[in-house]
């Protein structure tokens, strides 16, 4: 039952269940750092975010991640949009090279002690809309953890066996996911990429009401769909409205090696930046060309079971699955806080 994955999830503090995880790497960096080294120093330890400490006074300000230099690039893309296309990845380069942390940080936000259960974490989390949930020791004022999305995906997959099999059995379609997707994203501030590659002025959404870019399009423009919407990816997909692939914030950590590789995002299309990053993961880019039965990794039906989605979501390190109909055209999407807050 939820109330025996709540036990779990309650019996052990955060600092348990971070003594008793594989030791990941927790690295920093000063407000002071530039913006490419500190994008280089999260690629080159795997994470996607870390804790910024002031340099005059040590003390911890905020974040910086891979979503913080997304907007970062997209920001500078629309300030340099009016500039001729030969100058204006140039200019781009130079000033992302100019930027620092202190300018690009997600200032302090909500924290979390680690003597806290980590369902409180959770909890926490998923109330508060964050995608990160830094751990702080009280005694030193340090960040000692970063509670991520991912890494509960994957506390929850290790609590699928207290749970009642006939909750994991329920169809997706009981989560409401497909009801309430249009509800929860506004049209507003919504807007997708036409099938001509081009960014259309009038704010337009696929019928589903979800965002989506096509595969034709630019890199830049999923980049920018992303920041415009404040999700953290979205599907990519064909003519038909097929889906691809995905494309996500941590996709951006291509350009990493050389702040030069800024001119991918204007030269390389979606689906193939997109491909170059799964290859770049070590995995086979699911749904790509020929590729049909890695497809289901990257999306779900409406009739797929809760555990199904937990699994997918496990396995491909992600905290969000697509719902497609039977011509595999998105019609939803199944996030973390989606099924854990079912389960929970």
């Amino acid at each position: 039952m939820s109330s025996s994955l709540a036990h779990y999830l309650g019996s052990k503090t955060v600092k348990d269940f971070i003594a008793s995880r594989p030791a990941r790497p927790l690295v920093s960096c000063e407000d002071i750092d530039a913006l490419p080294e500190a994008m280089q120093r999260l690629v080159d330890n795997g994470v996607l975010a870390m804790p910024v400490y002031s340099h005059s006074t040590g003390e911890y300000v905020g974040l910086i991640g891979m979503l913080e230099i997304v907007k970062c690039i997209a920001d500078l893309h629309w300030e340099f949009l009016e500039s001729p296309k030969p100058y204006r990845e140039a200019e781009i380069y130079v000033e992302f090279n100019k930027r620092r942390v202190s300018e690009t940080l997600t200032p302090r936000q909500v924290k979390i002690s680690e003597s806290a259960t980590y369902l409180v974490a959770i909890q926490t989390l998923i109330s508060g809309g964050l995608r990160r949930l830094p751990v702080m020791d009280a005694s030193t004022g340090r960040i000692t953890h970063i509670v991520t999305e991912s890494e509960v995906v994957d506390v929850v997959f290790e609590g699928l066996s207290v749970l009642d099999p006939a909750i994991l059995a329920r169809p997706l379609s009981r989560l409401g996911v497909l009801s309430h997707l249009a509800a929860r994203q506004s049209t507003d501030d919504l807007f997708r990429v036409s099938v001509t590659g081009r960014t259309d002025s009038k704010l337009e959404l696929m019928e589903t009401g979800l965002v989506s870019v096509n595969g034709i399009a630019k890199a830049i423009e999923a980049f920018r769909v992303i920041v415009s919407t404040g999700v953290s990816a979205v599907p990519i997909v064909d003519f038909d409205q097929a889906i691809q692939s995905t494309i996500s914030v941590r996709d951006i950590r291509r350009i990493a090696a050389n702040a030069a590789n800024v001119r991918v995002l204007y030269e390389e299309d979606c689906a193939a930046f997109s491909r170059r990053a799964w290859a770049e993961r070590g995995v086979d880019q699911p749904g790509g060309e020929g590729d049909k039965a890695s497809q289901p990794l990257i999306f779900v039906s409406k009739d797929d079971t809760v555990r199904t989605a937990v699994e997918r979501l496990h396995a491909n390190k992600m905290h969000r699955v697509w719902v497609v109909d039977d011509k595999r055209r998105p019609v939803g999407v199944v996030t973390l806080r989606d099924v854990v807050g079912d389960l929970l």
